[in-house]
């Protein structure tokens, strides 16, 4: 299976969007830099003395002091941030974390109280497929794309196990040819993002680790899914490797 980030990552040109050019205030210049830098006191001071100080803000490319944290492995920081970030950008964050390879930040997200919460949430109220939910224009991941498939595609063993271990699995894509309403809604919807999430769900189970961590027989489970991929290239041409 393709091993680059362009399988879950998209293309840096669309990404540049027109992004407000909203002036950084002294102190949000002064916390975004420290946040990048893992100034722990300094970020520390600001929110405690500006307890409804917005965090989620973005520098001129975009970039949040949370995810300026995670690119430089900044742990104590993301720490402190996710408490005041909002829920919606809790899951990119963990996304960019398993990205980045930052393995301990990722665990510290996903054991985190509010990721914990909307986790259970969503659960509890079927929202569980992001087939139809649209990326933010700044995101860097496709919207079908899951933890769990982007740390089995990096093969991130410790990640796999503890997303495993909350009741994650990687749903195996419907028979090319299935006519369920499911599968036609998403045909009518988008059939490119269709194509691409069967291939994203297909990377992540052809991942060794997912099959060692996730199987009762690794080997059968391999073979099965070695004849399902040969069978599926057939009819579908984004499947052909060469």
């Amino acid at each position: 299976m393709s091993k680059g980030k362009e399988s879950t990552q998209w293309p840096s040109f669309q990404k540049e969007s027109v992004r407000s050019q909203r002036t950084l205030s002294p102190l949000e210049e002064q916390f975004i830099f420290a946040a990048e830098f893992g100034d722990i006191p300094t970020v520390q001071k600001i929110l405690e003395e500006n307890p409804t100080f917005n965090v989620d803000f973005c520098d001129i490319l975009g970039r949040t002091p949370l995810h300026l944290a995670i690119e430089n492995d900044h742990l104590e920081v993301v720490e402190l941030l996710i408490d005041r970030n909002s829920v919606a950008k809790i899951r990119e964050a963990l996304l960019l974390a398993i990205s980045s390879g930052h393995e301990q930040i990722a665990g510290s997200i996903l054991r985190h109280r509010r990721y914990c919460e909307r986790r259970k949430e969503n659960k509890r109220f079927g929202n569980t497929d992001y087939f139809f939910t649209k990326a933010s224009e700044d995101s860097q991941f496709s919207s079908d794309i899951t933890p769990l498939i982007l740390a089995s595609e990096r093969n991130q063993a410790e990640i796999v196990q503890l997303l495993l271990l909350q009741g994650e699995t990687i749903v195996k894509p419907h028979h090319y040819y299935c006519g369920c309403q499911e599968c036609c809604n998403k045909l009518e919807f988008d059939q490119l993002r269709l194509s691409k999430s069967r291939l994203d769900a297909y990377r992540g189970l052809a991942s060794s680790i997912y099959i060692s961590l996730s199987s009762t027989d690794p080997i059968l489970t391999a073979f099965d899914l070695a004849q399902e991929l040969l069978e599926v290239s057939r009819v579908e041409k984004y499947f052909k490797f060469g």
